[in-house]
């Protein structure tokens, strides 16, 4: 996801120009992507890819507000936990659960 909303690799971040900067996706655009786009082409967005009422609770939690302006490079954030039709598949040992 970092490489779409950037356009350079993250062992280049920082070091290096983005490669065709102009076609970089928004973090939005990127999300969406990951989330009702691969709900979609699975044939599964009535089901799963949005959060709401009906839908599976099939959901990833990262350590930090992507969207927040100190929240570091994406590639950086750390999945906490994963649900899959609200059931936790994974959980970080660090959360004590």
């Amino acid at each position: 996801m970092e490489v779409g909303v950037n356009r350079v690799w993250i062992e280049s971040r920082g070091q290096a120009e983005p490669f065709l900067p102009d076609e970089r996706l928004t973090l939005e655009q990127a999300i969406e992507g990951f989330t009702l786009g691969s709900a979609y082409v699975n044939h599964l967005d009535a089901d799963t890819g949005s959060i709401e009422v009906g839908k599976l609770a099939d959901l990833a939690i990262v350590d930090r507000d992507l969207f927040a302006p100190e929240a570091g490079p994406i590639g950086e954030a750390r999945v906490l936990a994963t649900f899959v039709g609200g059931a936790a598949v994974f959980e970080d040992p660090s959360l004590g659960g």
